[in-house]
């Protein structure tokens, strides 16, 4: 988990974001910084981004069930929302 503090270009100010960043588990603290600072630029739409490193953990996930919508996914954060068409 990780703290933005980011320029904001529609307003005066700061734009603050807390996310969540998952990286493989003996990642190097400067690269997880690297990344948590691409992501916040990307975000944010700006290119001088701070980043502050708020909490690491583990995390363990036990899948029950899948459903069909999971294939569409991007389990890095990024993805792309679309509309359903009432003919699906």
């Amino acid at each position: 988990m990780y703290k933005s503090v980011c320029p904001s270009w529609y307003s005066y100010g700061n734009r603050v974001d807390i996310r969540h960043l998952v990286v493989p588990q003996n990642t190097d603290e400067e690269k997880v910084i690297n990344i948590a600072k691409e992501k916040a630029n990307y975000a944010s739409g700006a290119s001088s981004c701070k980043v502050q490193l708020l909490q690491k953990y583990l995390m363990s996930i036990e899948a029950k069930k899948s459903y069909v919508g999971l294939t569409s996914l991007q389990f890095d954060g990024d993805s792309i929302v679309t509309t359903l068409r009432d003919d699906m």
